[in-house]
Formats: structure tokens, C-alpha cells, sequence
């Protein structure tokens, strides 16, 4: 394999013209980017690219250097900065920093698409050390239909003993840097290179935890990674933790990976024969991806088996461990006993934790209980970081519904809205608040007799009652669904796929929005990638379904984005808190 690669790039191309580009992000921040066109004229649908993500302090000569030696004339290049000043300041903050990055990632890639008609198939990527973890963040959070990643030395998890250095690092940095990188340098025998990776940058503690939590989060995920791969470590890097960064590679499902281990780390900005090497197999590797096209296997059976599969058998089963049972007891009558006076936990334990009432307190967010006591109880359950991103899914969810009847209204379409399961509809009635553009019918459904009711009063309340009706429907049943208008430009669906494991029920419900659905409408459906309270939930909380445990199988972004392309629709966005529990995404109806 070297052979051919040095037969392949045994010339280099003479410099191409660099274009410096601006793009607006979601919080319409300005993002830089630097583009070097193809020296080629190729149609945009078929044409190669090759992105690399990194710091503004590796751009200019270094990414230069890196196109010239690839070799390859007929791609186009672009490169997209971050900020270092992200990285090295310890703002206080609650959410996790390097979800910005990702949804970064995610519009340059949007932009890109848009702007010059670029197909995400035709997509590769390039990133090291902190930025591939970010990079592989936004490939498990939004599983893009790209044709390769390269990764070199991804920053998965620190070794124990380098986050007290680290730490000490943060504190000797503010005194004296030199002496500090002085120090470093002379007492650890590392590469200059990783050392301006990582002392010079000065990753803030804040960054660094999160570097920690993603890494933990990729690895969770491996099993959906179905991105051709190729993976660079050094065995002579004393920062990075061998052990993970292996984990990942035989975890990730891709059958398309390749593993190079170094003697020193990978950095191509400097010409020696080891990163000569690495410039030369990057090179192969790229070419011989974008040579043939991937095929991604359907997730269509992973309710019947796979990693999510035995999962949720695992939490299906009685608990083995003697002090873990008792442990569960203890907080179910704890839960049962004390919680109640805590008005949210009282709503779970009598309509599910699952339920539409139950999603409506957590959606309010108003703390409230008998006596302090219980105030203070509901605010600490409200606190949850799940139930906290279930509220960031009901905000992605509106702010969804209002873009996509702006892209309505620019299409110069009518807007008939329906919901197969809408519970309480709050989302539906924040949202159109927000919209001048008139709105012809508003069709909500869902199977309880009691929020149906609940959604007309409100509906009278709204004064909506002329344009909108609350029905009861299932939103599983073929027949019910068959009676729906065909008439539908947007449809919505957040909150119910992810209560139910099984595919085949999906689909019905999938088929049958899919034919009440305009050519050209759109269709908006969240699912529930994990939750850190996963086996609390099935060994605690009561669902909605007569008491039982709130037992649910993890869906995959990939394994739900099946299923709706399945029925005719292609996605075309999506949204996602930054923890990466929930997602929320927008398709568009095609012509079959």
C-alpha cells in the first residue's frame, strides 16, 4: 500500500489561489473559512472535497502545505477555522462548548450544500488531536452521508495522571508561561508538535471536561458509525489514551477502516519522512474512497437485534446485583413516599413520567409541591439534565415549525399542519404565535380521551377554533391514519417514536403521514439518542402504559432517518441539544 501511495503523489501541483469567505452561523455569528477551487471544471453534483477543520493558528502555510502535497487537482479544498480563544477561556457555562463547534460544523456543511451545490456524498473530512474529537462528534450526532473521515490522534480521553498536570499546567500558566512550557518540554519526553497541540494552545479546564464527556459519548456510540475511517496514533504520545482511541476504531461498525500506529505523532505540517508517509496513505486512503461508494446497511431490524437490542433486554430483565436491587427499592419508595408532595413526581406517579400531563409540567418548568419541602424537591427534578433537554427539544421543535412555514410561505405554499400525537400541542401553540404568514387548518391528534379534550378547550381559549380541531386518533393504527386529509404541508411528530421500540409500528405510522402529505411537504420527528438515566427510568419511573417500567430502546439517528427515507422523504436538517440526548430533524417529501 506505501508503494502505491508514493507512485500516486510523486509530483506536486503548483499553488493554488486561496479564497478567504465568510458564512453566518445559526446564532449569526461570522465564521471564516478558506476555499481553494478546484483547478478543474467539474459539475458541483460529482465534484470531490476535502475539508479540514483545525485551529487559526495551524492555518496559512500549514493547510498550504497539506493541499500541495496531496496532490490532488481535480478537488476543491476547504478549510474552517475555530476561534482558539474558545478553547483557552474558562467561561462559566452549563453547556457543554464543544456542542457550538459541532453545530458549526453542521451549517459550514448546510452552507457548502446551498451555496456552491456541493452532495454531501461527495464529502470528506480531515481533523487532529481535540478538533477530531469535535469532528467525530458532529459525525455521531448527525450521521452525515459523508464519503471519509481522516482522524489523527483523536483527543478521546486524557491518561489520570495528565489531568492533575493539566490542572497544574492551568494554574502555572497564569504565572509564567514560558517557564511552565520550558518545564513541560524538558520533563516529558513528547514531540514539539503535540506540544504546541497542547501547552502552547493552553485548552481551557473547561474545554478539557468536555473533551472528556464527548469522548465517552463517541465511544457509547461507536456501533453507528458507519463512516470509511482512517485513524492515526502514536505509541511514543504520552497525553492521549491508547487504550480508547483503539476501543473506538473496533467499535466503530464501518467495515471500510484503516488503523496506522506511529512511532511519534502524526503531524503533517512538518516535512519529515514519517509525516511524508502520513501525507502519502491520507492520500490513498481519500482516493480509494472516493473511487467507490460506500453502502450503509439497513438498521431497519435493531429492534430485534444489536447493541440498542440488548440494551433495552438488559434493562428488561430483573436486576442481578443483590445491593443494585436494593438500592432501586430504596429509591422507588423514596419516589413513592417523599416525591409525591413534589408536584411533577406526584403527575409521573399517577398518568406516567412519560405522559402528555407530565410533559406539560416539564415543559412549564415552574417548580411546585406541598410545603418548601416539595418545591424544593420538584426544582431538583426539574434540574435533570434529561428533563432539561427534553425542554431544549420543545424549543428545537418551534423553532423548526416556524423555519420550515417560512420555507412554506417563500414556496408560496398553503400551510395545513398536522400532528399524529400532539399531547397537549404546546409546542404548536408557542410556536405559531411567532407567524404572520396565514395558516389555513391545523389538524392535532392524539390517543388520550383527556388531552384531546384538554387541546379543545384551549383551542376556544387561543380563539383557534375556527382554523384548527384536537381529535382522538392512533397514531399506530393504518386504518385511523387512512383517514387523514391528503392535503398536509407539515406535519409533526415529537415525543412518541421514541416511547416504542418496535420498527414495524413506526412504519405504519410513517406510511401513513407520508400519504397524507403533499408532494413538496415536510415532516418534522425527534428520537431519543440516549439518556445517563437510562436504567433509572426502567428500574424506577412508571410509564404511561398502565404503571410499567419507562423502558425504552435507544434509536439511533441513522436507524430513524432510515425509516422516514424509507417512505419517501429526505431529510434535509436537524437540530440537537448539547448533551446529544435529543434530535430533532426536518425532511421534505419527494417524488417516488
Amino acid at each position: 500500500m506505501i508503494g502505491q501511495t508514493e507512485i500516486l503523489s510523486n509530483s506536486f501541483t503548483m499553488l493554488r489561489t486561496e479564497h478567504n469567505k465568510l458564512f453566518i452561523g445559526r446564532n449569526g455569528n461570522k465564521i471564516n473559512y478558506q476555499h481553494w477551487p478546484s483547478e478543474q471544471r467539474n459539475d458541483a453534483s460529482s465534484t470531490s472535497v476535502i475539508i479540514f477543520f483545525h485551529s487559526k493558528k495551524e492555518m496559512s502555510q500549514i493547510v498550504l502545505n497539506l493541499i500541495e502535497k496531496l496532490n490532488l487537482p481535480s478537488y476543491h479544498f476547504f478549510s474552517l477555522e475555530i476561534d482558539q480563544h474558545d478553547l483557552m477561556e474558562n467561561k462559566p457555562s452549563n453547556t457543554p462548548c464543544i456542542s457550538r463547534f459541532v453545530e458549526d460544523i453542521h451549517y459550514f456543511i448546510e452552507h457548502l450544500k446551498l451555496h456552491y451545490s456541493f452532495q454531501e456524498q461527495n464529502m470528506a473530512v480531515l481533523a487532529g488531536g481535540a478538533h477530531a474529537v469535535i469532528m467525530a462528534s458532529w459525525i455521531t450526532d448527525y450521521v452525515p452521508n459523508i464519503r471519509a473521515v481522516v482522524l489523527l490522534a483523536p483527543l478521546f480521553y486524557f491518561k489520570t495522571h495528565h489531568k492533575a498536570l493539566l490542572l497544574a499546567k492551568e494554574i502555572a500558566y497564569q504565572i509564567n508561561k514560558r517557564s511552565i512550557t520550558k518545564f513541560i518540554k524538558h520533563s516529558m519526553p513528547t514531540d514539539l508538535g503535540i506540544i504546541d497541540h497542547f501547552i502552547e494552545q493552553h485548552y481551557s479546564q473547561r474545554f478539557l471536561y468536555d473533551l472528556f464527556y464527548t469522548g465517552k459519548r463517541i465511544l457509547r456510540n461507536a456501533f453507528s458509525w458507519f463512516v470509511p475511517t482512517q485513524l492515526f496514533l502514536s505509541t511514543n504520545e504520552h497525553f492521549f489514551h491508547m487504550p480508547s482511541q483503539i476501543e473506538f476504531y473496533t467499535q466503530i461498525a464501518t467495515h471500510k477502516k484503516v488503523l496506522d500506529i506511529l512511532p511519534s505523532y502524526p503531524y503533517p505540517a512538518s516535512s519529515t519522512q514519517q509525516n511524508d508517509d502520513v501525507i502519502n496513505r491520507i492520500r490513498y486512503f481519500l482516493v480509494d474512497c472516493f473511487n467507490q461508494m460506500t453502502i450503509t446497511p439497513s438498521l431497519f431490524d435493531s429492534y430485534k437485534q444489536g447493541p440498542t437490542k440488548a440494551e433495552y433486554d438488559r434493562l428488561n430483565r430483573p436486576e442481578p446485583d443483590f445491593l443494585k436491587r436494593c438500592y432501586w427499592s430504596v429509591n422507588r419508595f423514596a419516589l413513592k413516599h417523599i416525591g409525591k408532595y413534589a408536584t411533577g413526581i406526584r403527575i409521573g406517579l399517577e398518568t406516567g413520567f412519560d405522559s402528555g400531563a407530565s410533559m406539560d409540567h416539564i415543559y412549564k418548568n415552574q417548580a411546585s409541591g406541598s410545603h418548601y419541602l416539595g418545591k424544593m424537591l420538584d426544582r431538583y427534578y426539574l434540574n435533570n439534565p434529561g428533563l432539561h433537554c427534553t425542554r431544549l427539544r420543545e424549543k428545537n421543535v418551534e423553532s423548526v415549525i416556524i423555519e420550515t412555514i417560512n420555507r412554506l410561505s417563500q414556496e408560496h405554499k398553503s400551510i395545513r399542519i398536522l400532528d399524529v400525537a400532539a399531547g397537549h400541542g404546546l409546542y404548536i401553540f408557542n410556536s405559531i404565535k411567532s407567524i404572520d404568514y396565514p395558516i389555513e387548518h391545523i389538524l392535532m391528534r392524539d390517543y388520550v380521551a383527556s388531552n384531546v379534550e384538554n387541546g379543545n378547550q384551549r383551542l376556544k381559549k387561543e380563539k383557534l377554533d375556527n382554523i384548527a380541531i384536537f381529535e382522538q386518533g392512533d397514531a399506530f393504527s393504518a386504518d385511523d391514519l387512512a383517514l387523514l386529509p391528503k392535503d398536509r404541508t407539515l406535519t409533526i411528530v415529537s415525543g412518541l417514536y421514541e416511547l416504542f421500540s418496535d420498527n414495524r409500528m413506526v412504519l405504519i405510522s410513517l406510511k401513513g403521514i407520508a400519504n397524507a402529505t403533499e408532494l413538496g411537504g415536510y415532516i418534522i420527528y425527534t428520537t431519543k439518542l440516549w439518556n445517563p438515566e437510562l436504567e433509572y427510568m426502567a428500574r424506577v419511573l412508571p410509564s404511561h402504559n398502565q404503571g410499567k417500567p419507562w423502558l425504552l430502546r435507544r434509536r439511533t439517528q441513522l436507524e430513524i432517518d432510515q425509516l422516514v427515507t424509507s417512505v419517501g422523504f429526505k431529510k434535509i436538517t436537524q437540530r440537537i441539544d448539547p448533551w446529544g440526548i435529543f434530535s430533532v430533524s426536518l425532511a421534505q417529501k419527494q417524488m417516488q
